[in-house]
């Protein structure tokens, strides 16, 4: 009877273990960038899937799964050309997660940016809040 329990416990701390990575534990190597003037009054954000991108992803937004699939960075463009648009009410600011078959990334909306822009490289990640989509030339 105790191997059952012991086997359940072991059970239940797999199954848990992707739902304790957060904010704190997921995103060790990030640089997160702030780019042009700051708004008021927002009440959506864009998520951008931009370079670095070859990986079978799951995309969370406050937990709950939104998104999962492969995504692979255009070569010609430079750009996953991913897309999230996310509503959200004004005074709850949503969460992130990205996770990756090697980590994840995990990180906050900002209330003065609509866009944010992902890069990934090999082993660290650019989080890039900016009100403007970027002309590609």
């Amino acid at each position: 009877m105790w191997k059952i329990k012991v086997l359940i416990i072991l059970l239940m701390g797999m199954f848990n273990s992707c739902k304790s990575q957060n904010l704190e534990t997921c995103s060790l190597n990030v640089d997160y960038e702030f780019k042009g003037e700051k708004e008021n009054k927002i009440e959506n954000v864009i998520l951008v899937l931009e370079t670095g991108f070859d990986d079978y992803l799951e995309i969370f937004v406050n937990d709950e799964l939104i998104q999962k699939g492969l995504y692979v960075t255009n070569r010609e463009y430079g750009t996953a050309g991913e897309v999230i648009d996310y509503q959200y009410e004004k005074n709850d600011l949503p969460s992130f997660m990205i996770k990756t078959e090697k980590g994840c990334l995990a990180f906050k909306a900002n209330e003065n940016y609509r866009i944010i822009f992902l890069h990934k490289g090999e082993d660290s990640w650019i989080v890039e809040y900016r009100n403007e989509f970027k002309i590609i030339e």
